[in-house]
Order: structure tokens, then sequence, then C-alpha cells
């Protein structure tokens, strides 16, 4: 592995990081109110970055499987978030 390739992973992962980040935020379950929601979808994340990683070590050579987990790793994190919605509606 060149520099350059080292470089272009780091820039690529530094947005990846980014991007996963700012949706975070805006789909975050509140672990104030209910801690064990956030628990569940802060490991949703952290798979997702998990895989990310692994995927810059094999060169994204895993037949679109890793990108299919992390697609369903997105909404399972985003149904832990209506789920709290649903909750909140609910009264708890």
């Amino acid at each position: 592995m060149n520099k350059r390739d080292i470089i272009w992973g780091s820039i690529c992962s530094a947005v990846l990081i980014f991007g996963c980040l700012l949706h975070a935020q805006d789909d975050a379950v509140d672990p104030g109110r209910f801690p064990k929601l956030a628990a569940a979808q802060n490991l949703c994340w952290q798979a997702i970055d998990q895989i990310s990683a692994s995927q810059q070590v094999v060169h994204h050579q895993e037949g679109g499987h890793a990108e299919r987990a992390k697609d369903l790793l997105r909404q399972a994190s985003h149904e832990i978030k209506l789920a709290s919605l649903a909750a909140m509606q609910a009264g708890h």
C-alpha cells in the first residue's frame, strides 16, 4: 500500500464517519428518556462503523454483502427511533 492509498483511504473514512455522525444526530433516540433504545441504536452505529472499517481493509471485495448489512443496520436504527417516537406518543 503506498502513501497515496493511505491518504485516500483516510479521507474517505473521515467523510463517511462525518456523514454518519450528521445522520445519527438527526435520528438519535433521547438517551435520557429511552436509555435501552438509545443503547441499541448506538450498537447499530458501531456495527456500521466496524463494517466500514472492514471494507477499507478488503477494498470493498465482499460481494456487496457488507453494504447490504450497513443498509439493514441503518434501517434498524431508524426503526428504533420510530419505536421511541411511538412510545412518546403513548405517554411513556
